[in-house]
């Protein structure tokens, strides 16, 4: 069964401090991404980069942005394990205002940066699915918009998890590609999906701005700044990538 909404589910994370702090992070000599794993998928851990709980308002910049280790999927009061997280990975923007799993955390403004060297959508175009890996043309690492929430597991210590927020892709020269598409639909009412990658110079706004200016940054990243090439299916599986139906 093809989903529209299950848009990235697969991503290679930025955990290297010298990009963190690149990005704006004040990363602690005790950082280590030893925990991470560099092909990412559902429940598994990634860095994430957001506004420290504990920041004054007259701290510069750098160290107003901590980046800690988190689990991809929202996990929420209604989550019984990690698996729970597994269906938020991500969070549509048109609906998170008032989405149950998302809302909370989009109006109480939890947000967060999800540094990623790339990510991998399928393509279907040949009637079969090859991986497609997309980076930045420039080689930088690419900041994903999400949200995040801590989650308290019974017995054990509470842990962090996050949300990729997605905009609509119907007419991105890349996206539009993607994903298998739905022949009882016209091509513009697609709803193909892509995560809202932000420019660099926004990361201070997105993570700063008020509830009511938070939506001016759910845009489409330019297609001429970005690079899709396929990848033998192969080379994924050596990362235990499940194949999507």
């Amino acid at each position: 069964m093809h989903h529209n909404w299950a848009m990235c589910t697969h991503f290679i994370q930025q955990s290297d401090p010298i990009e963190l702090t690149r990005m704006g992070a004040c990363v602690g000599a005790d950082w280590s991404p030893v925990f991470c794993k560099q092909h990412v998928y559902p429940t598994q851990v990634a860095p994430i980069l957001r506004r420290s709980t504990q920041h004054a308002a007259h701290s510069e910049r750098a160290a107003q942005m901590e980046v800690l280790p988190a689990h991809f999927g929202l996990l929420t009061a209604m989550a019984f394990d990690l698996s729970y997280g597994a269906k938020n990975v991500n969070a549509s923007s048109e609906k998170v205002a008032n989405e149950p799993r998302f809302n909370r955390q989009w109006i109480k403004g939890q947000r967060c940066i999800i540094p990623v060297k790339a990510i991998y959508e399928p393509d279907w175009r040949t009637g079969e699915y090859v991986p497609c890996r997309i980076t930045r043309v420039d080689g930088e690492t690419m900041g994903v918009a999400g949200l995040w929430q801590r989650w308290t597991c019974p017995d054990k210590e509470p842990l962090n998890s996050f949300t990729m927020l997605t905009v609509n892709a119907d007419d991105h020269h890349i996206f539009k590609h993607l994903h298998r598409s739905n022949p009882k639909r016209s091509a513009d009412k697609q709803n193909k999906r892509m995560v809202v990658i932000l420019k660099s110079e926004d990361y201070d706004g997105w993570l700063d701005a008020k509830l009511e200016n938070a939506m001016d940054y759910m845009r489409q990243y330019p297609s001429e700044d970005l690079l899709a090439v396929s990848e033998p299916k192969e080379l994924l599986q050596a990362h235990s990538l499940n194949l999507p139906n």
